[in-house]
């Protein structure tokens, strides 16, 4: 009696190739962490040497006027840079996401064929975390990020009073505009989040 040959041509899967595939996405999760954690850093620190810098410049002989611009002009780049940030971290979040995503997409193939193994895994593809997670680190750097970019954005409209001939009886309005620009930034990083949560 002769054996009968397997008329399926699929190819079986191999284990090796799935666990280099999990731990490469693990990898990257991992990598999208330690960047957002790094931009953070990178931002606040860059900031606090040129604040340093600033103060403990010696500016004698040097026209007020000049000062106040030059001081507009650094503050709105620390502005605009703490922008850039937010966006990185947003971004990274996002490659965060996706990881996870391609991780629970090997762990589903895996409970699949061994449903025994369901209950081991706490991540499924049902309570992946949100994009957009309040309070979580990620969201908490950004917010680092956004309160000291609007505290730059106000005082760049300090400077802009002063450089304009106000005094301080502006403050309220100083305030504001640092309130505001963070709660932007806060959204901005918000953004691009809320799409992935609703996809």
């Amino acid at each position: 009696m002769t054996e009968e040959k397997s008329t399926d041509n699929t190819p079986e899967p191999s284990p090796g190739i799935l666990v280099a595939e999990f731990e490469y996405i693990a990898q990257t999760a991992f990598q999208a962490n330690e960047d957002r954690a790094r931009a953070s850093e990178f931002f606040l620190i860059s900031f606090g040497t040129l604040l340093a810098a600033v103060l403990t410049a010696q500016f004698t002989d040097v026209e007020a006027q000049f000062l106040y611009r030059l001081f507009i002009i650094l503050f709105s780049v620390v502005t605009i840079w703490g922008a850039l940030t937010i966006l990185q971290l947003a971004r990274l979040r996002q490659a965060w996401l996706e990881s996870v995503r391609a991780m629970n997409t090997i762990k589903d193939a895996v409970i699949t064929e061994s449903p025994a193994l369901g209950p081991f895994f706490r991540w499924r593809t049902q309570t992946i975390p949100r994009a957009y997670k309040p309070w979580s680190v990620g969201f908490l750097l950004a917010l680092q990020v956004a309160l000291v970019s609007g505290i730059a954005s106000g005082a760049a409209c300090a400077m802009a009073f002063l450089l304009a001939g106000r005094d301080f009886a502006w403050v309220w309005m100083i305030l504001a505009a640092a309130g505001v620009m963070t709660a932007f930034l806060v959204f901005l990083y918000y953004l691009p989040l809320r799409k992935i949560d609703r996809s």
